[in-house]
């Protein structure tokens, strides 16, 4: 019995050195990799500040909803960089960028894609809308028929696009939306 306590005081004391040093090994990976991602932070906005100029609280904002993977919503008047700040981070990244004018007559299709018949092939191919990005902004959101928008928040939540009753998956969306305010800037 004696024996025992004493393998299982060594196998208590074992234990809690391993799990000091992994607790170490933790805490030096994490400073490593929060340094790597300060330094690629301050890299981006230098580089969208060579671009954009005088937005830094709105380039700030964007790259936490960028670094969080979630989406933004910019509100301002035209000509304040809104679509050249989200270009610009899409070339950044390397990543697609594309811009959807959304009007009172856009339909889902217009965003989501549809499906066209091949009559080489015979059968319908999916011909992709631009919603199949990694950077969309969809300028003045709130000019569109609910269906529209719908078809639009299914992909951003959902990460899922429903085209003729086929899912498919827009890998990577983050969504910068603009609704327009008319009149004096907020």
């Amino acid at each position: 019995a004696k024996r025992a306590q004493e393998y299982a005081r060594e196998a208590q004391i074992q234990a809690g050195e391993l799990f000091e040093k992994g607790r170490e090994l933790f805490e030096e990976q994490s400073q490593r990799l929060m340094s790597a991602f300060e330094a690629g932070k301050e890299a981006m906005r230098e580089e969208i500040g060579k671009v954009v100029i005088g937005q830094q609280d709105v380039v700030d904002q964007l790259l936490i909803s960028l670094f969080s993977r979630g989406h933004c919503l910019m509100v301002g008047v035209p000509g304040l960089a809104k679509t050249l700040l989200v270009s610009t981070i899409g070339r950044i990244l390397q990543l697609s960028f594309r811009r959807i004018q959304f009007t009172p007559d856009l339909m889902p299709a217009d965003i989501t894609g549809t499906s066209v018949f091949n009559l080489k092939e015979n059968e319908f191919k999916l011909v992709k809308g631009p919603v199949f990005c990694s950077f969309l902004l969809a300028d003045e959101i709130n000019r569109a028929p609910a269906k529209t928008q719908s078809a639009l928040l299914q992909a951003m939540q959902e990460l899922e696009v429903t085209v003729d009753r086929r899912r498919d998956s827009p890998r990577g969306l983050t969504g910068a939306g603009n609704a327009q305010l008319r009149g004096k800037a907020r």
